[in-house]
């Protein structure tokens, strides 16, 4: 029977003791008559026999190393023994399994990360991630477009900008777990002021729901301005278009955070000379909140708005006018999107 090109040792360390030793191994020769497997992401690093054990370390055909396993197979593919890890003194690994099957062969081209986090802390870094080619510690790297990563090292998940290195990893999100995907996990954790807390509703799954057509529900729908991917245009730099794939009613409140014309886009209708009037007037903030009543039906709808033009002013109250804005399926976690026009626009992590 010929030896498998590939072998995985798999599972978690006591204390991640020497699990940067742990990944996928490439066959590379003997060792006293026995095959021989190097560590792709260390080469120095060996799975090698010597005297009835089976070792992981870096001088081949010797008893030495930083785990063992006391087995007499002659293919680590075929391994059942206890694995032991140095930690200061010999501890057993039980979840420690040596295999041939590649168990990053059903990894998934595209997942996300989505959920409410406590005080809706560093929402905008969940989203949409797809796989790249790139590996570490064995296992898949995933990027949003913006060049956040999900990643693993050293016992957890990260999600962060920057790969670990040596010295450790960091992100703003993390759950400990040595799984090979991380398709499934929701014991996430999130960076705050304080440390690390943990974020019970954040999980990773394969799809997000998408919820009905707005114009389903009998409310108002601006014809010029309809729920569709025309409505959002396709200005230079502006991706939005071929990132949204829904498109909900605008919440009661707390749509616009602040007022400045980085909040316009025209889109795709002709109405530029109203958005350059307005880009101009919104570099007066109270100018465009004067056009607003506070009133306590704003949370719950009526919402009143004067509506100010040449030579009158009048004011409306309306059940059914509320606002549409598109979103990406990153959208289930609370963001501040782009604006334009009534209408803003959700995509993926910004």
């Amino acid at each position: 029977m010929s030896e498998p090109p590939f072998v995985w040792l798999l599972g978690s360390t006591p204390r991640d003791a020497n699990s940067s030793m742990l990944g996928k191994f490439k066959r590379d020769g003997v060792s006293q008559g026995d095959p021989m497997y190097a560590l792709e992401a260390e080469p120095a690093i060996k799975l090698h026999h010597a005297r009835g054990r089976w070792w992981i370390g870096r001088q081949p055909g010797k008893w030495s190393g930083a785990m063992y396993c006391e087995d007499k197979a002659t293919s680590p593919a075929d391994i059942t023994g206890e694995w032991l890890v140095y930690t200061g003194e010999w501890e057993p690994a039980p979840e420690l399994k040596c295999t041939a099957v590649d168990p990053l062969a059903g990894a998934a081209d595209v997942l996300y990360v989505i959920g409410k986090t406590p005080e809706d802390i560093n929402t905008s870094a969940l989203g949409r991630f797809e796989r790249t080619k790139q590996q570490v510690t064995s296992r898949y790297v995933y990027k949003c477009p913006d060049g956040i990563k999900l990643f693993f090292a050293f016992g957890y998940w990260w999600i962060g900008r920057k790969l670990p290195s040596e010295r450790g990893a960091g992100g703003v999100f993390r759950a400990a777990s040595s799984a090979w995907a991380p398709e499934g996990l929701e014991s996430w954790e999130v960076a705050g002021s304080s440390g690390f807390s943990a974020a019970p509703d954040v999980k990773a799954v394969l799809d997000v729901p998408l919820p009905p057509d707005p114009r389903a529900d009998g409310k108002f729908v601006d014809d010029e301005f309809p729920p569709e991917r025309g409505s959002i245009g396709k200005a230079k730099g502006w991706a939005a278009a071929e990132q949204v794939d829904c498109w909900l009613r605008a919440p009661a409140d707390d749509l616009f955070e602040k007022i400045g014309p980085e909040g316009l886009l025209q889109g795709a209708i002709g109405d530029c000379w109203f958005m350059a009037a307005l880009a101009c007037v919104s570099e007066f903030p109270e100018l465009i909140e004067s056009l607003f009543k506070e009133e306590s039906a704003w949370s719950t709808w009526p919402s009143w708005c004067r509506h100010s033009w040449p030579a009158e002013a009048h004011e409306t109250a309306s059940e059914d006018l509320r606002l549409l804005y598109a979103r990406g399926r990153r959208g289930v976690s609370p963001q501040t999107p782009p604006r334009g026009r009534g209408l803003s626009a959700r995509g993926r992590p910004s």
